[in-house]
């Protein structure tokens, strides 16, 4: 034993020494009910993702419910097709006006918008209309198919060409 090694001789000693020894084992963390307790939490959609199709976040809206209102009759996409209907004309009649940068990105959006909301068919469904020409119109399919033909070629030349 070490004689310069002194031993807890009192009650309030003993306390002192126990609450050292519990402090330095635990050093930092928090028994449960003792101090602040800082956890974060998630909110629905954090926890499960995607909910629906399309999830809208009125959260930071200044009116919840008018939104609501307004994107069950007109969605984003439609506003903003129509925000562009109006716009494009008048950033055409006035390009002088606007930063040939900004204009060039505006025009690249705008091209981007209409190219992704044009009908799209996909070269299968495209082949079977074609085939179903055969059905409906047999005397004139074979001339349907050369003048289609023919276009598809002017098409391909013109893609070549790097001209759209």
């Amino acid at each position: 034993m070490n004689p310069k090694t002194s031993y807890p001789t009192t009650p309030v000693d003993l306390w002192s020494a126990w609450n050292a020894w519990v402090g330095n084992l635990l050093a930092g963390n928090r028994m449960p009910l003792s101090g602040d307790v800082k956890q974060w939490i998630e909110a629905w959609g954090e926890v499960v993702g995607q909910v629906g199709l399309f999830n809208v976040n009125f959260a930071n809206s200044a009116n919840p419910s008018a939104e609501r209102a307004i994107v069950s009759k007109y969605s984003y996409g439609r506003q903003l097709g129509r925000i562009l209907d109006v716009l494009e004309p008048l950033v055409e009649a006035n390009k002088s006006l606007t930063d040939p940068k900004e204009l060039k990105e505006f025009e690249n959006m705008v091209k981007e918008i209409r190219n992704r909301k044009a009908p799209r068919l996909s070269p299968v469904e495209v082949v079977d209309a074609v085939r179903a020409w055969r059905d409906h119109s047999p005397e004139t399919y074979r001339q349907d198919l050369d003048i289609l033909l023919a276009q598809l070629g002017e098409l391909r030349t013109a893609v070549d060409r790097g001209a759209q």
